[in-house]
């Protein structure tokens, strides 16, 4: 949810991040930093205030979104293909 939230936005602090998806800074500061060691994410502290962590998506992070975005279709058919597959392995009765 963090990088379709930075897709759109691109560039937004913890505490915004945290009110978008009811999650507080302690839950996210992990995961951001874990997304930031992999690439998706770069943290940057803000230059009006030091405080204030600001989070921007790369371009890796954008490619693996979109390539998140198809997953619930290809889920649905991966499971769709696995009912049909079963129905007909099914004896006849």
């Amino acid at each position: 949810m963090i990088l379709v939230i930075l897709h759109d936005e691109n560039t937004l602090s913890v505490k915004m991040i945290g009110e978008k998806l009811d999650l507080s800074s302690n839950t996210l500061t992990p995961l951001l930093k874990r997304m930031d060691q992999h690439g998706l994410v770069k943290r940057i502290r803000s230059k009006e205030d030091e405080r204030v962590l600001l989070i921007t998506i790369t371009k890796l992070g954008k490619t693996t979104r979109e390539e998140a975005y198809d997953l619930p279709n290809i889920l649905l058919d991966r499971s769709t293909l696995s009912f049909f597959r079963m129905e007909r392995t099914k004896p006849l009765t």
